[in-house]
């Protein structure tokens, strides 16, 4: 039962299910926007929201000058082709690239094959028919779990715009078999470059090549040391992972964002099969992350993770505590997830179990002071909902954020959740930390 409960981390709300609406006519199409000037790569995230109000652009803050503006008004289009998710990033200020999804899995649920294949002629058509050329050929590539990324694209001086949708075929993860589905179809416009011309391209590989070769200095470089006593990780991107149980994928992206790798949740989420109800399965998270390390420049360390043998010891443990304060123990025949067993815990007898003997504990904080100091966030799973917390979660249960600093001197481990700006930055007690601990792992440059 044990490995069972273990083997259903990390969940999230689900978010409803819906198909892109492609017969939904537009409220405003952005493609009216990349007009022969080319005037919209000078914009601003400021006048972005100001020539389209109504696409409720959210600011977060990106790594290093990088700003990105992303809206899920389901009224946008580009090429009158029905937008369902658009992220604007901008560096110093102007504006970089433009990533529009047509269709996620993650917010509109799995996807008939033949639509998604229709769906995708469409927009070949429409974009072709806006920009008044043709597409480069289809390049095709394979990642080893089945995942398959396809993407064409078309010379529009000064616009570069590639369609790019991916799928993932039938395959056994870890021992566990998983059906083939549907993945994402986006758009991403970017300004022409002449030396990347799509025309020259006649065939080739669309993995991403992007590799994190940083060196130590460079990611110490980013370690800031405050007068109050915080030691922090500047510039980690935000990503909001929305009402999907993307928080493990969410949390990915934004440590590749930090170590200038372009690689987002969703193509995460397809490499790692995530569900949006029921979030992703560390286990094989970190087994996907090792196998594409080599492709993506980096390597995989686990610190800790609850395994069962620890997970039984703490029940045993906790129910000795539980008699010895006269309280009730653990009930076996209420628990169904690993949520229901922290949900019969006291907390106070949990957090004295966890923290004797210490040595974990020491561990945890060592673990966490040696790799902030050296610029790399720590992958943090953790129990929601058990100790009191700054701001307002936004689910219970298992769940994956990032630490990003400490505070030796107000003794705090500094954190952040993928739900926006407003979770940014957070504090909590170390003792508090290491009792909701589920997992630490980083991803670090070779």
């Amino acid at each position: 039962m044990f490995a069972l409960l273990l083997c259903r981390l990390p969940g999230s709300v689900r978010a409803q299910q819906r198909e892109p609406e492609n017969a939904s006519p537009p409220g405003f199409d952005l493609g009216s926007l990349f007009d022969r000037s080319g005037s919209i790569w000078q914009y601003s995230p400021d006048k972005l929201r100001e020539v389209v109000p109504a696409a409720h652009f959210t600011l977060m803050a990106g790594a290093q000058d990088e700003i990105s503006a992303v809206s899920t008004d389901p009224h946008l289009a580009f090429a009158s082709i029905p937008i369902m998710e658009t992220t604007a990033r901008f560096i110093s200020g102007e504006l970089q690239e433009m990533i529009l999804y047509v269709y996620n899995q993650g917010d509109a649920g799995n996807m008939n094959r033949k639509v998604f294949d229709n769906i995708v002629a469409d927009s070949q058509k429409r974009l072709s028919d806006n920009l008044k050329t043709k597409p480069s050929p289809v390049i095709t590539g394979n990642r080893p779990t089945g995942a398959v990324l396809e993407s064409c694209s078309w010379a529009a001086p000064p616009y570069r715009v590639d369609l790019e949708w991916g799928y993932t075929r039938s395959r056994i993860v870890s021992g566990t078999r998983f059906p083939a589905r549907t993945e994402y179809i986006r758009i991403r416009a970017t300004p022409f470059d002449a030396a990347n011309d799509p025309r020259r391209i006649l065939s080739g590989s669309a993995l991403k090549s992007d590799r994190a070769d940083l060196s130590a200095r460079q990611l110490t470089g980013h370690v800031a040391r405050h007068k109050n006593g915080d030691v922090l990780i500047n510039g980690i991107p935000m990503v909001d992972q929305g009402e999907k149980g993307y928080c493990v994928v969410a949390t990915a992206e934004r440590i590749f964002r930090y170590y200038a790798v372009d690689i987002d949740q969703h193509e995460l989420a397809q490499l790692a099969r995530t569900s949006a109800a029921g979030g992703t399965n560390p286990q094989i998270m970190l087994d996907v992350l090792r196998k594409t390390a080599s492709t993506l420049g980096i390597q995989v360390r686990e610190h800790y993770r609850l395994q069962e043998r620890e997970l039984e010891r703490l029940i045993d443990r906790y129910d000795r505590a539980a008699r010895r304060a006269r309280i009730r123990g653990i009930d076996p025949e209420a628990i169904n997830s690993l949520s229901d067993l922290y949900d019969q815990m006291n907390l106070p007898i949990l957090k004295q179990v966890r923290l004797t003997p210490r040595s974990a504990f020491t561990r945890f904080i060592g673990d966490v002071r040696e790799k902030i100091q050296a610029g790399i966030p720590l992958a943090w799973s953790v129990m929601l909902g058990k100790v009191a917390e700054s701001e307002r979660v936004l689910q219970t249960g298992p769940h994956m954020r990032l630490i990003i600093g400490y505070n030796d001197h107000d003794s705090e481990v500094i954190y952040s959740d993928s739900w926006g700006d407003r979770h940014a930055l957070k504090r909590m007690d170390p003792g508090n930390a290491w009792t909701i601990t589920l997992g630490l792992f980083t991803l670090e440059p070779r």
